[in-house]
């Protein structure tokens, strides 16, 4: 009976730990994938930030696009990445990586 209860648990516990776009391993995670492309070429500053989550109840830091283009400085967004890392419902953090420019770009 435990044992069901233990892994009821982790089972449950493992869905706050979804990356963007769904998927994803139920015990370990880690991987690096495209979550938006624009067609215009690539600009050549990139930015990025983290937010991590703690046993699935505490969660804290700023994935925003407009945050993170603001602080490094780009104004043209070009493509969005993205990194998720995790392990079961203990630990989880998703990386948001911007590429982009302070100038426009023509196709």
């Amino acid at each position: 009976m435990r044992f069901l209860f233990l892994t009821i648990l982790l089972v449950c516990a493992s869905c706050a730990a979804v990356p963007p776009g769904g998927g994803g391993a139920l015990i370990y995670n880690d991987f690096r994938a495209p979550y938006k492309t624009f067609p215009v070429k690539l600009g050549t500053q990139t930015a990025e930030s983290s937010a991590h989550c703690i046993l699935a109840l505490a969660c804290f830091g700023d994935i925003s696009v407009s945050s993170i283009a603001q602080k490094k400085g780009i104004k043209f967004v070009t493509n969005i990445e993205y990194e998720f890392f995790n392990i079961s419902f203990f630990y989880s953090r998703t990386k948001i990586i911007i590429v982009g420019s302070d100038e426009a770009k023509n196709p």
